[in-house]
């Protein structure tokens, strides 16, 4: 793919994204959670699988929703 070909995928997947994160936005006020990155599951981190684990266990609500 070339820079130009990069740019309109990214113009067109623009709107999409920034519904999403309207939505993500909603979700987490209605259910007074913070808004977080989740961690990432990383191979070399033995500690990351739990991290990314609780994570998802305290947002379990609003990730089902989404």
């Amino acid at each position: 793919m070339d820079e130009e070909e990069r740019e309109a995928l990214d113009a067109s997947v623009m709107p999409v994204q920034l519904g999403l994160t309207k939505v993500r936005f909603r979700i987490l006020k209605e259910h007074e959670l913070p808004s977080r990155m989740m961690p990432r599951d990383v191979t070399i981190r033995w500690n990351s699988t739990y991290d990314m684990l609780v994570c998802g266990s305290n947002y379990h609500t609003a990730l089902n929703i989404i």
